[in-house]
């Protein structure tokens, strides 16, 4: 049995990638840190998600600094059973573990396009919109919690060198 993704991948698949994608809404080739981005999310099946962005005209960035595009949104509505935004942004990309910001900013055009997809009505969209923003907040902390964080990383860290510095 074969991992999904995997048959015909290789570490120089995203040239393939670059190579066969033509970009929708702009002349030019697809930027190497998306054609990257798409080898490693989706191994030989980023040819989908590409087919999608050119067919739909979904080749843009869902989020200004970083390569997911809003294709993804789309394959992941049909082949792999997203049926939330905040699925979307957490499990299938972690966007919103790496940048909640942006997550956020992305939200309301992920919304949209599962709402497309998956035929939400406007309330449907609406509710979706603030159950998105009341996860993505569970992302952020208080800043007594920051404060206490950064206490807790600083006393692990020191008292770990201060055992190194004892063993030798």
């Amino acid at each position: 049995r074969r991992v999904h993704g995997a048959f015909g991948w290789h570490a120089a698949f995203h040239t393939k990638i670059a190579q066969n994608y033509v970009v929708p809404h702009r002349p030019g080739a697809i930027d190497t840190r998306v054609a990257k981005h798409l080898a490693r999310a989706y191994g030989d099946r980023a040819v989908h998600v590409t087919r999608i962005a050119e067919e739909m005209r979904l080749g843009q960035r869902l989020v200004r600094g970083h390569p997911e595009l809003e294709a993804e949104v789309v394959y992941a509505a049909r082949h792999e059973q997203c049926l939330s935004a905040a699925d979307f942004l957490c499990r299938r990309t972690r966007l919103a573990f790496r940048d909640v910001s942006a997550a956020a900013e992305a939200l309301p055009r992920v919304v949209a396009l599962l709402g497309s997809e998956l035929g939400w009505s406007p309330s449907v969209q609406e509710q979706e919109l603030l159950a998105g923003r009341d996860y993505l907040k569970s992302f952020t902390v208080s800043g007594d919690v920051r404060f206490w964080s950064c206490c807790w990383r600083f006393l692990v860290s020191h008292m770990s060198n201060k055992n190194l510095n004892r063993s030798s």
